[in-house]
């Protein structure tokens, strides 16, 4: 759980398009390790990550967006 804090201090002191810009490249490792079976844990732990880091983005952009990055994460856990 420390490292969970801590990587959630570390992500809300960036600007919100650098916290975008890093869901985004989690999103293309996902979509990239998805190719081969043999990632599924390393999947699951960006997945997870992911999650996270839609959580703290949420809070500080427009409700719109928010909403539809709550429907990615949606997404992501089906």
């Amino acid at each position: 759980m420390t490292n969970l804090i801590t990587l959630q201090t570390i992500f809300i002191k960036d600007d919100v398009s650098i916290r975008l810009n890093k869901l985004d490249n989690h999103l293309k490792q996902i979509q990239c390790l998805l190719l081969d079976s043999n990632n599924n844990d390393v999947v699951k732990s960006l997945i997870r990550e992911t999650m996270y880091f839609i959580e703290w983005i949420a809070p500080d952009i427009e409700f719109n967006y928010a909403f539809e990055l709550a429907n990615l994460g949606l997404f992501l856990t089906r």
